[in-house]
């Protein structure tokens, strides 16, 4: 345990930083594990884009936060576009 004041306070601060960063990592992988759902079993091209584009923003929050890396969270979203993409006929839009 620390002895001055001052390292006393970083081990608090550490402590509500720590539990606040698991709390909107916690956040990120539920809307990611939602958006893969929603794609996997969505009725039309629009419902899984809403699904896809409300994980994106959740998601470049945190990374700013430098929670995620950019690179993983494009490339998520690159692969979510992409399954649901190959679901759907680019024409209509409705389920192939």
């Amino acid at each position: 345990m620390a002895n001055l004041k001052s390292s006393k306070k970083d081990v608090r601060r550490t402590e509500k930083r720590t539990v606040a960063n698991a709390a909107q990592k916690s956040k990120v992988r539920t809307f990611y594990r939602k958006a893969k759902e929603t794609v996997a079993a969505c009725k039309t091209y629009k419902e899984g884009m809403e699904a896809v584009v409300n994980y994106e923003s959740v998601a470049m929050i945190s990374t700013k936060n430098n929670l995620f890396s950019k690179k993983s969270v494009s490339r998520h979203v690159s692969a979510l576009v992409k399954t649901l993409k190959s679901r759907f006929d680019q024409n209509d839009q409705v389920c192939a």
